[in-house]
């Protein structure tokens, strides 16, 4: 007994991509939810749902940038390269968010969004995970800074004479500088993160610098790098 394919009713595609990329704004009225949902143009532009830029979560604020020279803006990670509306300049443009300064901005793409490419968009876990790292990284230098302040302070009252507080100060002078160092190190690796990376595989280029010694080459190139 042979059996027949049943035939079958091919699929909807717009009614898919309308069900799962709705084309109007969560806050759209209800007659252009309607035209929507019935595939038809929206009565109203301001319903129409529209693409949201968002800045990368660790990036600078205004206070951060302020104390910047138009180099350093210049040499920040691509994802803080993005576009920013000027609607107060005449004409108004798009500026990027970071090359900015007293009298000048930069319209974008700025020269570093240009050489970075989609690099400027960055996947917003891989941005998450960077400002955690360096977040943790930079309470780490800071406490070990003050640790060092504090040993320092009571090494002065005793006339720093004790061999045993001296080396303990030389020991927390080391971390601090490690520190440093590693911060710097994965600061260099996310700087331009592949959008085809995992997080696992994040974890990995930036794992050895979290952990475990550090290579004198890592400590002779971040010392290069302050000197430059």
């Amino acid at each position: 007994m042979s059996t027949q394919p049943q035939s079958s009713q091919p699929l909807d595609l717009d009614a898919i991509e309308l069900r799962h990329h709705p084309a109007v704004d969560p806050s759209a009225c209800g007659t252009c939810r309607t035209l929507a949902t019935a595939s038809k143009p929206l009565n109203h532009p301001e319903c129409a749902r529209r693409a949201t830029l968002l800045p990368a979560p660790d990036a600078p604020d205004y206070e951060q940038l302020a104390d910047l020279t138009e180099d350093q803006r210049a040499n920040l990670p691509a994802r803080f390269h993005t576009p920013v509306w000027d609607d107060l300049g005449k004409p108004n443009t798009w500026a990027c968010a970071v090359c900015w300064g007293d009298n000048w901005f930069s319209s974008w793409p700025c020269e570093t969004a240009a050489a970075a490419g989609w690099k400027v968009f960055t996947p917003e876990h891989h941005a998450t995970r960077a400002a955690a790292d360096v977040a943790a990284l930079i309470a780490r230098v800071r406490e070990l800074e003050n640790r060092l302040d504090e040993r320092t302070g009571d090494a002065a009252d005793r006339a720093l004479e004790n061999a045993q507080l001296r080396t303990e100060n030389e020991c927390l002078r080391e971390q601090a500088e490690g520190a440093r160092v590693r911060l710097w190190l994965i600061e260099q690796t996310l700087a331009p993160v592949d959008i085809s990376q995992d997080p696992a595989g994040i974890a990995g280029n930036v794992g050895p610098y979290l952990d475990g010694p550090l290579h004198p080459d890592w400590i002779a190139a971040y010392h290069s790098a302050q000197e430059a």
